[in-house]
């Protein structure tokens, strides 16, 4: 998701995507709230015919990353 500056000012030149950019592997991106749950989703439906035993998801962060938890945990478990 977009860097989220909390109370402090935004560093100039430090984005999400320039974040991922550093980290190596095949899923990485940057998604809004709406397009998270929407990619979870597809990965899920995925995985579903493959035996789907979850997904581990992590979020951390400021702001209101926590109002993510209960429609991750919902859309997962359902």
């Amino acid at each position: 998701m977009p860097i989220y500056p909390a109370r402090l000012l935004p560093i100039a030149g430090v984005t999400s995507e320039m974040l991922i950019d550093k980290r190596h592997g095949e899923c990485r991106m940057v998604l809004s709230k709406v397009d998270l749950i929407i990619h979870l989703k597809l990965e899920k439906d995925a995985h579903v015919e493959e035996g789907f035993e979850g997904l581990l998801v992590i979020t951390a962060g400021a702001g209101d990353i926590d109002t993510m938890v209960e429609p991750i945990r919902k859309l997962l478990t359902d």
